[in-house]
């Protein structure tokens, strides 16, 4: 009866240094997995653009409001300038995460130096 079973797995599940070292038969061997980690910063960068765009829409500055003719702020918010905005704060803001996650890791990202 087991000869009729599927076989679970591959050969991955009979090396005992994949198991030891989860690295052959779950990354490829070549450590990072999910690209190195970049899909992780796309994220992170959705997330904070999500929320700075939220608190510019809230907090509606100077830079990012409209302006009447006269060059009068007029208490409105331009959503271009609020998402043009947004975007370039948290690319700053994932740009410096990743500048103290390489300064604390390494490139590897403390996952061994790969």
């Amino acid at each position: 009866m087991s000869s009729l079973a599927p076989k679970m797995g591959t050969d991955c599940h009979e090396k005992k240094d994949c198991h030891d070292m989860k690295k052959d038969c779950h990354d490829g061997g070549h450590g990072g997995g999910y690209g190195g980690g970049w899909a992780l910063f796309v994220v992170w960068f959705i997330i904070i653009v999500i929320i700075v765009w939220l608190i510019i829409s809230f907090a509606k500055p100077d830079f990012c409001g409209k302006f009447d003719q006269h060059g009068t702020h007029t208490g409105e918010l331009d959503s271009g300038k609020a998402l043009l905005w947004a975007i370039v704060i948290a690319i700053i803001i994932v740009l410096f995460i990743w500048l103290i996650l390489w300064a604390v890791w390494g490139w590897g990202g403390g996952r061994g130096g790969y």
